[in-house]
């Protein structure tokens, strides 16, 4: 038999640990980052045992499955920021801005968001599928939107667009103290 509040308090802690760890990915320490994370699985790994103990090992993956695919569809890329990424690229077009920065930020996050959902979602679906297949086909499509992206120089393009933003965001800093 099941403790019903200690199954749903365990739930609750799944939920902050998976919240913990996409809040750690988005950090900028590599090495501390790297670390919270190790930290916050070993504590997911923990509360699946004490669910495998409350509700079995077949109902606590599905639990934990459930709280992971919660976690990536809430960081899934919503149609009203898409709509406003449009409208931010329109007004940068009619500004007479050439970049298209807005424009391509909106297309190759887009495409990861693709990938993501092209991606195995089952330990079946994961043991079926040829990686080094599903990983040339992600490369070619991640290829592909490159060369939309910088269509003059392809990757050469993209190698001195990424330097020269990053040149410009050195100076920001720089004048901003």
């Amino acid at each position: 038999m099941t403790n019903q509040s200690e199954v749903a308090r365990i739930r609750e802690q799944i939920d902050q640990e998976v919240s913990a760890m996409r809040q750690a990915m988005q950090g900028f320490a590599s090495v501390a980052r790297h670390e919270i994370i190790a930290h916050h699985y070993k504590a997911l790994d923990s509360y699946y045992e004490a669910l495998t103990a409350q509700v079995g090992e077949s109902a606590a993956t599905e639990v934990m499955i459930e709280k992971v695919e919660q976690s990536v569809m809430n960081e899934m890329i919503s149609l009203q920021t898409i709509t406003h990424w449009q409208r931010k690229a329109r007004e940068a077009e009619q500004a007479g801005n050439q970049e298209r920065d807005w424009d391509g930020y909106g297309i190759l996050l887009l495409a990861f968001q693709e990938a993501i959902q092209r991606a195995p979602k089952t330990a079946e679906a994961c043991e079926a599928c040829d990686i080094v297949q599903v990983l040339g086909d992600e490369l070619a499509a991640l290829a592909d939107v490159l060369v939309m992206l910088f269509p003059r120089g392809g990757l050469d393009e993209f190698a001195t667009y990424t330097t020269g933003t990053r040149v410009r965001t050195l100076q920001e800093r720089i004048e901003q103290g």
